[in-house]
């Protein structure tokens, strides 16, 4: 079953750009932001979800310990164990857009709770860039599925379940969620598949009309995979 999740954005953009792009029809979609997010995580795995972070080098330095921007401060305020960081001092960490409140994240397996996990999620600033952060989002959501299938880790119930439905903007009917969609969460003996469009090193850097820096990669290539993937 044909399924669009997302982090944050339309639901419409995702399903345009899916099917002008790679020629597939996505029927279903569900759309979280940061919040919801945390708040679906928190709900149901409120003794949190035991993870391996992997973090690249930063700047050529390996760190055992790894400034994150913690997403939900400036909404949700400031945990105390946030660091603040000057701009020069994030500048020093690669970071282009100034200083602010970080989450201190430690390499290796660990417990994260949904604020954590979101922030490990979507830190793009160690050396492998946007590919790295490609990698721990399929990592997450990986997790969250085994997790999710397997009743000695899920401590929770229907009031879980509404909360994270009441949380998500999603086109999924609840009849198809309790029958076809439980049935095929419970029946994936493989697990998520995954892969990344584009892979590492199989694209060139390019212009847009507008001048705008991106990425030239073979879109026949990816269509035919995108469709073997995710069905036309």
């Amino acid at each position: 079953y044909e399924i669009s999740a997302c982090l944050v954005g339309s639901e419409m953009c995702n399903k345009r750009q899916l099917k002008e792009n790679f020629g597939v029809n996505i029927k279903y979609y569900a759309v979280v932001d940061f919040s919801s997010f945390a708040t679906i995580i928190d709900s149901l795995f409120p003794s949190g979800v035991q993870i391996d972070a992997q973090f690249s080098t930063i700047n050529g330095k390996k760190m055992d310990e790894v400034p994150v921007p913690d997403d939900l401060a400036s909404t949700d305020g400031a945990l105390p164990s946030d660091k603040t960081l000057t701009a020069n001092q994030a500048a020093e960490l690669g970071y282009p857009d100034g200083g602010g409140t970080f989450m201190m994240i430690k390499q290796g397996p660990q417990k994260m709770n949904g604020r954590t996990l979101l922030n490990y999620a979507r830190f793009r600033h160690d050396d492998k860039g946007d590919f790295g952060r490609v990698a721990r989002q399929q990592q997450v959501m990986q997790t969250i599925i085994s997790k999710a299938k397997n009743p000695m880790s899920l401590f929770t119930g229907s009031s879980a379940i509404g909360t994270a439905r009441a949380v998500t903007m999603t086109n999924i009917p609840n009849s198809f969620f309790l029958t076809t969609g439980l049935a095929t969460l419970f029946g994936m003996s493989g697990g998520v598949q995954s892969t990344t469009i584009p892979s590492t090193n199989d694209w060139k850097n390019a212009y847009d009309k507008y001048g705008g820096l991106g990425l030239s990669i073979n879109m026949s290539k990816y269509k035919a995979l995108s469709q073997e993937l995710l069905g036309q």
